[in-house]
């Protein structure tokens, strides 16, 4: 689970053995946070914006590109939206 940040796809706890039902009632005591449709997280820890992109990767059925995949790889601040210095050097003229 620490590839996926912490973050369980709905059909994984299927195929753990949880049944629907006990998905459900997890969810409505909170021991589970639903971080994107059918895509959920343990409670207690810290929101983190990489948890955000993989979640969002994980209900899509892909994977993250560009800055969102730099972000979790950590070679870019998702807090700050800011790309790294060395993303875009301008060519010098030739």
């Amino acid at each position: 689970m620490q590839r996926q940040w912490g973050l369980l796809f709905r059909e994984q706890l299927l195929r753990a053995g949880v049944t629907p039902a006990a998905i459900d009632k997890r969810l409505a005591r909170g021991q589970l946070v639903a971080a994107q449709q059918c895509v959920y997280r343990m409670p207690g820890g810290m929101w983190d914006p990489r948890q955000a992109v993989l979640a969002a990767a994980m209900r899509a059925g892909g994977y993250a590109t560009g800055w969102s995949a730099l972000g979790l790889h950590g070679l870019l601040d998702l807090d700050g939206r800011r790309p790294p210095r060395w993303a875009h050097q301008p060519r010098a003229p030739p």
